[in-house]
This record gives C-alpha cells, structure tokens and sequence, in this order.
C-alpha cells in the first residue's frame, strides 16, 4: 500500500457502496520526511489500486482512521509533528497546534504557544542575551532541517538566523555574558560556529566536525568556553573559539550530553554523561 521507499503499516479501512475499499495508515515514502499518510483505494474486486497518494508534512505523519461518503468522498483523522503538515479548508485544527516555543509570564503557572515564525517542530537550544529588552535565541533540529531562530520582542515573533552555519540543525547555543552579540552554537555534525553581530552571520570555529550537544561560558572570563561533545567529550578554549583543547581526563563516557559552570566559582564544572554525573573543580584540567 501507499507506494513509499518503506513496509508500510495500514491502520484502518472503509468500504464505499460500490464495494471499493479505501486504507489509512503510515508509510516513509522517501528518506527526507520521516513517516507520512498514506490514502489507497483499490476496486470493488480488490484486484487494482484506483488511486494512492500521501498526506505529508516535514516530520511524522500517521493516518488513524477513515470514513467514505456516499459520492466517495474520504475522510481521515491521525496525528502529525509537521509544522507544515497540509490540512483541507474550513477543518476545525487549521494548523499545528502549540510549539514547538511557550512562554509563562507568571513564573510557569499558566503557558502559552510563543513561535510565530519558527519554521521547525522540534527545539533542543534556547539562549537569552540580556539585552533591553532581552533577546531570544532557539536552536531546532527535524533531522534533515534545522537552525537558529532569534526573537527581540520576548517570542511573539521569531526571525531566522541561520546565515554561514553549514549545518542548520542546532542542538546548542550560548551567549557572552560580557558581550551580548557574541553566541556560540553548537551544529550536529559541523563543530561549534561563533557570531559576533547577533547571529546575523555565523562563521566555524577550529572546533569542527563533531556533534555538539551543549556550550558553556565562564562568566567571570567569558573567553573561556567549554563545548560538550556527542562521542568526543569535553573541549575547552581559552581564546573565544579560536583554539580547542579536549579535557577528558577521568571522564569514563565520551557521550556529554550537559555541562554546567559554578557562577560562584566557574573552575567548577559538571558533566552529564550516559554513565553519570562527572565534577571538575580546577576547570577541568
């Protein structure tokens, strides 16, 4: 069913009156849309498909059910992660409900949907420059697509911000308390990219080639910056990203998945690994 690249997983069927059949379910119909709708009728006898076709948006996409008309007409309900999944005019859901961004303005009692803009379903970063007022920065990451977001109005509207990354999916960002259009961003497969004008241009550091799942910066020296790295640990620079240096001494795991400084005292750090928690009290020399 479906004709995708993939099996695929029928999950409810109607018959019309004529004795055709029409199939829902879910399929991958090809390696950049992750799982997507598929509607198949096939003729009364079962022998021909009438027509197949997709429902699709950038991500997940399932087909729960389906009812038929009396002039044929089909009907299907599921769920969906896209953003940009398509919908028929004058449905009751219009579009993709919520995030991926919310908002609380009484210290997370009430949230609200905050990513008019955001073209992607799935954020793994977020960073605040304190400026007046503050500005918003959101890393996303849909498997093929990605990027970096930036909001000056508290969410309500967010721009991209993806200019000079050369991997748009962004899993981690990070902005110089002393200098708050210097950030740093951590890329899946393309190291660490710096900007120094607010994330309108990005340009790489020496730290490439790696899947970078988290950035620190010292706030008393903010040109010391600690990278977390997916298989390759922990790297230090001591000149704003111009070097990297790998400080993995005792760490049993190279999967970091966190990294957190002590403001009190930053040569105190914490490492989040899949085997646990690791602590450096001398900047992790």
């Amino acid at each position: 069913f479906g004709s995708g690249s993939g099996p695929a997983e029928p999950r409810a069927i109607a018959v019309d009156s004529t004795g055709s059949a029409y199939i829902t379910g879910s399929t991958p119909s090809s390696g950049t849309t992750g799982t997507d709708v598929f509607i198949t009728k096939l003729n009364a006898a079962g022998t021909a498909t009438v027509y197949s076709q997709f429902i699709r948006g950038a991500k997940e996409d399932t087909g729960n059910a389906i009812a038929v008309d009396a002039v044929g007409n089909a009907y299907v309900t599921g769920q969906t992660s896209s953003i940009d999944f398509t919908v028929t005019p004058g449905v009751v859901q219009t579009a993709f409900g919520g995030g991926p961004a919310f908002r609380s303005s009484d210290a997370g009692t009430n949230w609200t949907p905050a990513s008019a803009g955001i073209g992607r379903t799935s954020l793994y970063a977020l960073a605040i420059a304190q400026t007046t007022p503050p500005t918003l920065y959101a890393g996303a990451d849909d498997e093929i697509l990605g990027g970096v977001y930036k909001s000056a109005n508290g969410g309500s509207n967010w721009t991209p911000a993806s200019t000079g990354l050369t991997d748009f999916r962004t899993h981690a960002l990070a902005v110089d308390p002393a200098n708050p259009a210097t950030i740093y961003a951590g890329t899946r497969s393309a190291g660490v990219f710096k900007s120094v004008n607010g994330g309108a241009t990005w340009t790489a550091t020496a730290l490439g080639s790696a899947f970078v799942t988290a950035i620190a910066i010292d706030p008393v020296t903010p040109t010391t910056v600690y990278a977390a790295l997916s298989g390759g640990g922990v790297y230090k620079s001591a000149n704003a990203g111009t070097t990297w240096t790998a400080i993995n001494n005792g760490l049993l795991s190279s999967n970091v998945q966190s990294i957190a400084i002590n403001p009190a005292t930053p040569t105190t750090l914490y490492a989040g690994t899949t085997s646990g928690i690791y602590k450096s009290t001398d900047g992790g020399a």
